[in-house]
């Protein structure tokens, strides 16, 4: 397949395959840019667990850079003595403050952006980073998923190290398929409408009837989603289906469960699917904030499968970024950037998808600029 095919940038990264076409997509963008090597990483607070989890895989990012650790992604060692760069993280959670923080990162001659999470925010942000500053500078998310960002034509200077979300609506679909499984309803957030038009399509191809979608909307307050949640999911109810796909936002997802527990849509007979579900301890932990009982949230993941599309490159490599992480005790690092962030335990689960493919996206944008350097260079002389 071509190396710009979706699939194969969700592909594994240690495979080489991902690294090739991303240095290639980016080659022209950073070779004219400045030597400040500054990255901006812009992140959206849905939980302080989440944001010290993937401040690490940065702050580890950037320390294997510069000191060419080989530990995780082995291209490191073959950067330039000198090459070296530095993280500034800022908040960009909607697209106002996305779209200046795009706009101050490219004005100082930042050498790319990380980031954001939010598919409603990347977008916009890739833009107005493309058409300011001396030069287009690139973004790579880590987290934004929509398959309407993989269009070129309008976000030629955007990538991602998380696999668009269309990839596992057709894995979904196709598990269903596989156990036989032929009728099925969806819930899901109007910010993954885009999801929904995959699923159908990929329900569609392989004779799968959905039966009932309902979409909600997220409110301004925590108790107005959960009625927005509870409406879509009495429509659901009503329908009498037993197998329901969903496709929340990390920080609804309790809202979810509270709603799932009040129809009865939880034990036995009811099966939830979900596209790269957030383990039991980050959900928990939201869960708790909100009132959600924590027998609730283990009832339902319990009775929940999960389909994922290799984040982090497989388990195995989730447990050796893991085992880096703690064997070069980062707490201190972090500390150095978060200060106001009281306490950190590095025996607490990580939530390995997103530290991965942050670590990912911050290694490859310096991959992609000492490239670009070399290839300047080289045209000086000659």
């Amino acid at each position: 397949s071509s190396p710009f095919d979706e699939r194969t940038l969700a592909r594994p990264m240690r495979g080489g395959v991902w690294f090739a076409s991303l240095l290639f997509l980016f080659g022209s963008l950073l070779a004219k840019c400045t030597t400040l090597r500054q990255i901006g990483i812009g992140v959206e607070v849905y939980n302080m667990n989440l944001i010290n989890h993937i401040s690490i895989a940065a702050a580890m990012a950037c320390r294997h850079i510069n000191e060419k650790v080989p530990s995780l992604v082995a291209e490191l060692q073959n950067l330039p003595d000198g090459f070296n760069v530095t993280c500034e993280f800022a908040r960009t959670g909607n697209q106002q403050s996305g779209v200046r923080q795009a706009l101050e990162w490219a004005e100082q001659g930042f050498l790319g952006i990380v980031g954001p999470a939010s598919s409603i925010v990347a977008g916009p942000l890739s833009i107005v980073a493309a058409a300011s500053g001396p030069t287009p500078v690139p973004v790579v998310s880590y987290w934004a998923d929509s398959p309407l960002l993989k269009d070129k034509g309008q976000y030629p200077n955007f990538a991602r190290t998380i696999p668009s979300s269309d990839l596992p609506a057709y894995a979904t679909v196709r598990v269903m398929r596989e156990l036989g499984w032929t009728h099925f309803a969806f819930i899901y957030s109007a910010a993954r409408s885009e999801w929904f038009q995959a699923l159908a399509e990929a329900a569609a191809q392989d004779g799968v009837s959905l039966v009932t979608a309902q979409k909600y909307e997220l409110q301004e307050s925590d108790e107005d989603t959960y009625h927005s949640i509870l409406a879509a999911a009495t429509a659901v109810a009503h329908t009498g289906v037993r197998i329901i796909i969903e496709a929340v936002d990390y920080s609804e997802f309790p809202h979810l469960v509270r709603a799932a527990a009040a129809l009865g849509l939880t034990g036995p007979g009811i099966q939830w699917l979900s596209p790269n579900r957030p383990q039991a301890t980050t959900v928990l932990s939201r869960g708790d904030v909100l009132g959600v009982p924590e027998r609730d949230v283990y009832e339902f993941l319990r009775g929940e499968l999960t389909v994922a599309t290799e984040p982090f490159g497989g388990a195995a490599n989730a447990e050796r970024y893991h085992a880096v992480e703690r064997q070069e005790n980062q707490t201190e690092l972090f500390g150095a950037l978060l200060p106001d962030v009281i306490r950190f335990d590095l025996e607490t689960h990580t939530c390995l998808g997103i530290c991965g493919y942050m670590y990912d996206a911050v290694a490859a944008l310096a991959l992609a600029a000492a490239r670009a350097e070399g290839a300047g260079r080289e045209g000086d002389s000659e």
